[in-house]
């Protein structure tokens, strides 16, 4: 597995700090554990000062739910946990703090994730937010509500998308 990048001394080559926040919240798996040992932290330069990591919670099904954070170190300085939008047609908008199969584009900004399986509020998500100097827009989101038709997520119907 990589190192990340502002690496620190603890599991994986990650910060204390952010190790000390993801393990402070209730249901993430240990990172050593037999079923989280696949699985691999992300992390991308947001700006000179902040740095993003994607920390493995849990691992099911092929899947890998991750939480999010963000390390300043700049004037302020500090960690904080990402929140991120959630649409259904059930429930509308709501907000969570794991995203499944995160992927990172540091050199765009971008975080995306995507799953195509069925959960507790449809049969797929795929949402992408662009950073914006101090914290992460939703840019696109797609929905879908039943598992029929495609699995191809730019398929699928557009929720929201941020107007320029």
């Amino acid at each position: 597995l990589e190192t990340p990048i502002d690496g620190g001394k603890g599991q994986r080559g990650l910060p204390n700090n952010v190790l000390a926040q993801h393990y402070g919240v209730h249901g993430c798996e240990d990172l050593d554990s037999p079923l989280m040992a696949k699985t691999q932290a992300l992390t991308a330069r947001l700006s000179d000062s902040a740095v993003l990591y994607a920390v493995p919670c849990t691992a099911t099904g092929g899947r890998v739910a991750s939480r999010l954070y963000v390390v300043e170190t700049g004037e302020i300085g500090g960690i904080e946990t990402l929140a991120f939008a959630r649409y259904s047609a059930t429930w509308g908008w709501t907000g969570t703090d794991t995203l499944i199969d995160v992927r990172l584009d540091g050199a765009a900004g971008e975080i995306r994730s995507a799953t195509a399986a069925r959960d507790v509020d449809g049969c797929g998500h795929a949402a992408r937010w662009r950073w914006r100097d101090i914290a992460f827009a939703l840019v696109e989101y797609r929905y879908r509500e039943t598992c029929s038709g495609s699995d191809d997520p730019k398929r699928w119907p557009v929720v929201f998308e941020l107007k320029k």
